[in-house]
């Protein structure tokens, strides 16, 4: 997906769902969120049950880094539904997909704005 196709998405989401707040736009897409203690080093875990999905997020983390985290993995909710995350994918396709999980957390945080250099992680 380009970043050209990706922003148009990202603007689609903010506006259908009147905010920029990953919490209210799981809110709106019928995703649950948990936020639970989990191993140093993850920040969250997409749950992709057939009828619901869940995303689950390190409660170790500070608010922002969680906003963060929420953000990144809605990215990978609504960019790569087609993708067995948890399968055996090669390491430049998951490198390829966690890019665009960042970028869409990036422009969802910065409503749209992209800043060349700065990254998220």
């Amino acid at each position: 997906r380009g970043i050209v196709s990706m922003l148009n998405m990202v603007l689609d989401l903010i506006n259908s769902c009147g905010s920029n707040e990953p919490r209210n736009i799981a809110s709106k897409l019928n995703i649950k969120v948990f936020y639970k203690r989990m191993p140093v080093g993850v920040s969250g875990v997409l749950i992709k049950p057939e009828i619901k999905k869940a995303i689950i997020i390190n409660s170790r983390l500070s608010r922002r880094q969680q906003r963060e985290a929420l953000a990144h993995e809605l990215g990978h909710a609504l960019l790569h539904g087609e993708y067995d995350l948890y399968g055996g994918l090669d390491s430049t396709t998951r490198a390829k997909l966690e890019i665009d999980a960042n970028t869409f957390a990036h422009l969802l945080l910065n409503k749209g704005v992209q800043h060349e250099k700065e990254r998220c992680n």
